[in-house]
């Protein structure tokens, strides 16, 4: 199993399970932030908070050891996206801005 695959699964039982962030991160007594990015690949999770977000989630052994793995920063699935320019307008949006508004959907 991969780690996007493991990655998959925990968004596809959350939602199944009708869990939130903060719910999930409270279990394993971190930040919303860091839980969210620690779920979707970006942080390591150590072998006891992996073992109570399986059980949460009703991940296979598989997945829980995937969780535990240091992962490849900057390995998201997609690269970053570029921020358009208006030069007409003389406005140009500011790409921590937009990876903010991002990072504030997924939070929700």
């Amino acid at each position: 199993m991969t780690r996007n695959e493991v990655t998959e699964l925990i968004v596809l039982h959350k939602l199944r399970k009708q869990l939130t962030w903060p719910q999930l991160a409270a279990v394993i007594g971190m930040s919303k932030e860091w839980t969210t990015a620690a779920l979707l690949g970006q942080m390591t999770l150590t072998a006891e908070q992996a073992a109570k977000i399986g059980k949460m989630l009703e991940l296979p052994a598989e997945a829980i050891e995937q969780l535990q793995v240091v992962p490849y920063k900057g390995s998201l699935p997609t690269t970053v996206p570029t921020d358009p320019t208006d030069d007409t307008a003389g406005f140009v949006f500011r790409p921590r801005i937009y990876r903010f508004r991002i990072l504030d959907c997924l939070l929700r």
